[in-house]
């Protein structure tokens, strides 16, 4: 895989799955993404046939049960899956099938949104998983898509009211008022919005996003604190030094804070590989006007136009 021979890699590794069907799984993943849907599927079945002899053999092994009702759901058994998990979580109550039985809600949250189900499923199966595991932070980041999918105001109220609940119930408090900080964000309720983000770095300041949102709040704030959104922004750069999100809220607190030079090279270092790289042209476009270098400045501004022209035409 690691010199491009897609074909010879998945020959070998399906060599070793025969020798050792641990392996099926693996080799299913592979196939899947090179786009073999047909022999995804016969490998995935195979792993469940397998998977299961192994759980009769041992049921206290979670590991393998959780491997199961992966396979499972990509042979479209999701109800067998949710048996197998729920079976699991009845012998052995650990946080390691409780967060599986998240994640397997909230794989049941997305596949209603694709079939286009009703508001109250997909909201009840985020909320099974919240049940299951307080701190699956996936959960919460689709509470917020629901919210902002979602233009009924009832329902909006809904989704606020049980991250509410979360914060009361005092489990997995710290990622609902993040949470809540987005609602209010997309809401344009800056007051909220910051008071939210604030809570949830005050109760968990080792949420990297956490505090990256709450600098980028400070910086931005009618009244900003630059100084506690760039001791905010460093530490979160010094411990994810190669997220763009992250060196670009630093770079714009460094931009202004006046010092430009350090605000070009952190941008420069986030451009490569950041989404949202309109929004980053146009910074490094003003910052090397600041500087005196209006050649740079207007390729970047060109380059900026450029994304903007592409979006659209996409």
């Amino acid at each position: 895989m690691a010199v491009n021979e897609p074909t010879k890699a998945l020959d070998k590794m399906d060599m070793v799955a025969k020798i050792d069907p641990n392996y099926l799984p693996v080799v299913a993943h592979m196939f899947g993404q090179q786009g073999d849907e047909a022999q995804k599927w016969k490998l995935a079945e195979k792993s469940v046939q397998h998977l299961s002899l192994e759980l009769e053999r041992d049921p206290m092994n979670h590991q393998n049960r959780i491997r199961l009702a992966q396979m499972m759901l990509v042979i479209d058994r999701e109800d067998d899956a949710g048996t197998t998990l729920l079976e699991g979580l009845a012998i052995k109550d650990d946080s390691t099938i409780r967060t599986a039985l998240a994640a397997y809600s909230v794989h049941r949250f997305a596949k209603e949104v694709e079939r286009n189900g009703k508001f109250t499923r997909k909201l009840n199966f985020l909320a099974k998983a919240l049940q299951f595991d307080p701190k699956y932070a996936p959960a919460y980041t689709q509470m917020v898509f629901l919210f902002r999918r979602n233009r009924d105001e009832s329902e909006r109220k809904e989704v606020k009211r049980r991250l509410l609940e979360m914060v009361t119930s005092g489990q997995g408090a710290a990622l609902a008022h993040f949470a809540l900080s987005d609602l209010y964000g997309i809401e344009r309720n800056a007051e909220q919005m910051q008071w939210h983000a604030e809570k949830a770095y005050s109760m968990d300041p080792g949420l990297t996003v956490v505090a990256n949102n709450l600098a980028w709040l400070l910086a931005h704030a009618e009244d900003p604190d630059l100084d506690r959104a760039m001791e905010l922004a460093r530490d979160v750069v010094k411990t994810a030094p190669n997220q763009p999100e992250y060196l670009d809220t630093l770079g714009t607190v460094l931009m202004k804070r006046g010092e430009y030079d350090d605000a070009i090279d952190v941008l420069e270092r986030a451009l490569p590989s950041i989404s949202s790289k309109k929004n980053v042209h146009e910074k490094l476009a003003f910052l090397y006007e600041k500087i005196g270098q209006d050649t740079i400045a207007d390729m970047h501004n060109q380059q900026a136009r450029g994304v903007a022209t592409a979006a659209r035409i996409q």
